[in-house]
């Protein structure tokens, strides 16, 4: 099996990268003043570009990752509800004899 990029050309690259920013950060030409509402939006821009698939799934299957907690479930006569109704039934101790035959459930 051979790599795309094999380990030592990856580390090297990096070198590289971090060496020539070092570099770069100490010619005075290079040192132009920057407005940090610019500089916030084009991160912004840059991740929402970058990010978008990702982001299209997470709205594609409603995941809010700011939502605020775990949802709550409201108690149903002869089983279980969700909110919105979409989980209904559910076991319950009149469905089946749950003391008898050593399971998990137990009535007592």
């Amino acid at each position: 099996m051979q790599t795309k990029l094999p380990e030592l050309k990856c580390w090297r690259r990096g070198v590289q990268g971090i060496l020539s920013a070092w570099a770069l950060t100490l010619v005075p030409a290079l040192n132009v003043p920057v407005f940090w509402p610019i500089l916030l939006l084009y991160f912004v821009v840059l991740f929402a570009y970058t990010c978008r698939r990702q982001i299209g799934h997470m709205v594609r299957w409603r995941y809010v990752p700011f939502a605020g907690g775990k949802k709550t479930y409201r108690a149903m006569a002869g089983g279980f509800a969700k909110d919105d109704g979409k989980i209904q039934g559910g076991p319950t101790f009149a469905d089946k004899n749950l003391t008898s035959g050593g399971g998990k459930w137990r009535a007592d």
